[in-house]
């Protein structure tokens, strides 16, 4: 999946122990996720949160499934400490879009907004 997708879901699970996922061969422990959905069940991308005393695993692209119920699914990586950011990205910010890329420079995933203009601030509610 190259190119960027608008993010229309996400949900956001959390455990207080940390426990080993295996997403479709793609092994790394974490004490829970941040999963963003584009509109079509292709587009998926998954922020997971890194124990503190594991190292942060590279940006990793898994393929789940075959033919045309093939998804490509990202990962991301960051530390509990990081989560709010992302939370908030996502509750106040819109457009917030996925990237999902793998090319010869190797795993590119990230999640960005939309350009705003400069200055703009916050909304003021009456």
């Amino acid at each position: 999946m190259a190119g960027f997708h608008e993010i229309s879901t996400y949900n956001f699970r959390y455990r207080s122990s940390k426990v080993t996922t295996n997403w479709g061969g793609f092994i790394f422990k974490n004490h829970g996720m941040l999963i963003c959905d584009g509109d079509s069940t292709k587009d998926r991308l998954i922020i997971t949160i890194a124990p503190d005393d594991e190292p942060l695993h590279a940006g990793e692209t898994v393929t789940m499934g075959t033919g045309s119920d093939a998804q490509d699914v990202g990962f991301i990586a960051i530390r509990r400490a990081d989560i709010g950011i992302f939370i908030d990205l996502l509750r106040n910010e819109k457009p917030v879009y996925m990237q999902i890329h793998e090319g010869t420079h190797g795993v590119f995933n990230r999640i960005l907004t939309g350009a705003e203009p400069v200055g703009e601030g916050e909304e003021e509610i009456l």
